[in-house]
Order: structure tokens, then sequence, then C-alpha cells
């Protein structure tokens, strides 16, 4: 029960961050059409990420680290996008999957100093860097 108290400001980050992804979604396909298949990927891994979470601590075969891991995956292809692709909209929908990364570390159990660095880790690796 404690973990859910510690964690309830950074979850309720992760709900806003969906709708605000969510309306970038949108407006990325209502102005350039298909998103390009990288982001979708991106989007998947942070719905696992969420899946993740919810097992936590309820159920042994789930860990923050599961949840860690989808989330600096779904930084890193998106992130990975950028390269090519370097108009606005796509641009926005990439800051806020990793905007929602960071907020699922966080109710992972990661610090604000430890989220960001393995986000600059994970996205360097996905940007090729």
């Amino acid at each position: 029960m404690a973990y859910y108290a510690t964690a309830a400001d950074q979850l309720d980050l992760a709900v806003r961050d969906t709708r605000v992804l969510a309306r970038a979604a949108v407006t990325l396909v209502r102005e350039k059409g298909a998103a390009p298949r990288p982001l979708a990927e991106a989007i998947l891994e942070l719905a696992l990420a969420v899946e993740a979470l919810a097992g936590y601590p309820e159920h042994s075969d789930h860990s923050p680290r599961d949840t860690r891991d989808f989330a600096l995956g779904a930084a890193g292809v998106a992130t990975s996008v950028l390269r090519s692709s370097h108009d606005l909209e796509t641009s926005a929908l990439v800051s806020q999957v990793r905007s929602m990364a960071i907020d699922l570390l966080r109710v992972a159990g990661m610090d604000s100093s430890e989220a960001l660095e393995a986000l600059r880790e994970a996205t360097r690796l996905g940007s090729g860097e």
C-alpha cells in the first residue's frame, strides 16, 4: 500500500501524459498521414510498460525492471525517428513518448536524476550515437 501512496503523483502525471500523447498522435496523423512505424512501436512499448506496472507488486513474476525496460525501449525507439523526420508534429509525439517514459520510470522507483540519466543513455543508444 505504501508503494501506491508514493507513486500516486507520478501515476497522475502518466495519466495526463497519456491524454497529451493521444492528442499528439492525432495531430501527427491529421497533418502528416500515417505515423512512422517506429512511433507505433514506441507507443506499444509504453503500453507494455504500463501493463508490467499493473502487475507490480502483487505478482512475483512482475518487477519494476520490466516497466523500466519497456519505458526506456519506447524512448529509444521514438528518439531514433528524429534522425529521419524533423517535422514539428513528429517531434511533439517523440517528446511526449519521452515524457511519459520518465514518469513511468519514476513510478517504477527511480528518482528524478536516475530516470533522466537512464533516458539519456537509452536515447543515445536508440538514436545511434
